[in-house]
């Protein structure tokens, strides 16, 4: 396998295990996983650029349309869950809604928890770990 897409791949890997990490931890109840909110989205966005890196000849670097879509399916990742950490940030003064039960929590109780922000790198090191990685006596049109 080439090691463009095997780096690729380890990250998309650590991305989908944190889907599974705590991200939210609320005094009164505890630490919650990010697939109590959007960790599924973001589990099945990390799938697909796995996916797409399994594709055509794993010997060879990835062509520049597959390269878009991965960047744009990580970077997507990342952007849902920092928008929710956004959302928790401004929500320190009224009432957050986490979705799937957990309704009505106030601001102030939620914290992040590391879950969040190793999808958050994650996220953002897929087109990194694509470009440092790549063959670069090869080029491509």
């Amino acid at each position: 396998m080439n090691k463009q897409r095997f780096a690729v791949i380890i990250v998309a890997v650590i991305g989908m295990i944190a889907a599974f990490l705590p991200w939210y931890k609320i005094l009164q109840v505890g630490n919650i996983s990010g697939i109590s909110s959007s960790g599924w989205f973001t589990f099945i966005l990390f799938a697909i650029v796995i996916v797409l890196m399994l594709r055509k000849n794993l010997r060879e670097d990835i062509s520049m349309g597959i390269s878009w879509s991965v960047t744009i399916c990580s970077l997507l990742a990342s952007f849902v869950v920092l928008w929710r950490i956004i959302d928790i940030w401004f929500a320190k003064e009224g009432i957050f809604d986490l979705g799937g039960g957990m309704d009505h929590i106030p601001g102030s109780q939620v914290m992040i928890a590391y879950g969040a922000w190793i999808v958050v790198i994650a996220g953002i090191c897929v087109p990194f770990a694509a470009y440092l990685f790549r063959d670069r006596s090869f080029r491509r049109v």
